[in-house]
């Protein structure tokens, strides 16, 4: 568990935890949708977010999904804020971050602590598939477009860029 206080760029009381099947699915399920749903409405039309979001229906699906990998939550002030899971070792599967959560530095500290532990595992490079919603925070923490990478389901397409970031010391110690 991490914990960030005081921090000018961070929320006060941020704390990043381990995902429990057995507390959190309903709620993360919830916060995935709204950040589709809302957060994603500049950047995608109404048939690509409802698509998009369709995975947050089935709270089994997503139960199993983020047993997957290591995913984190982040808990602001005793609140459910976001989430992040890498699966495989080296690569970003989910990064969401509840829309009244948002510009807080949320994203930030869930994607600084995901590359912590893949420098931890001596991976050198982390990838991703950002969204159009998350394509700016992917690049203000470093990470390059390799690829213009859109994804189908149900047979609507879901811009998103493949984006990659190498890793180094000086990534783990904030600098």
């Amino acid at each position: 568990m991490q914990s960030f206080d005081n921090q000018d760029t961070l929320p006060l009381q941020l704390t990043l935890r381990p995902y429990k099947r057995d507390q959190d699915t309903l709620l993360l399920c919830r916060i995935y949708r709204e950040a589709v749903m809302r957060l994603g409405s500049p950047y995608y039309n109404a048939a690509q977010r409802q698509v998009w979001a369709l995975w947050s229906q089935s709270p089994q699906l997503v139960e199993r999904m983020l047993s997957q990998g290591w995913t984190i939550v982040a808990v602001n002030g005793g609140e459910m804020a976001g989430f992040a899971q890498l699966h495989p070792e080296s690569y970003i599967n989910m990064l969401y971050v509840a829309p009244k959560h948002c510009r807080q530095g949320i994203g930030a500290a869930l994607l600084k602590a995901l590359e912590e532990k893949v420098l931890v595992a001596g991976l050198p490079v982390v990838q991703a598939h950002a969204s159009l919603v998350s394509r700016n925070l992917f690049r203000k923490m470093g990470y390059r477009a390799l690829a213009y990478a859109p994804v189908t389901r149900h047979g609507i397409e879901l811009p998103r860029h493949l984006m990659e970031k190498t890793l180094s010391q000086a990534t783990s110690t904030g600098k």
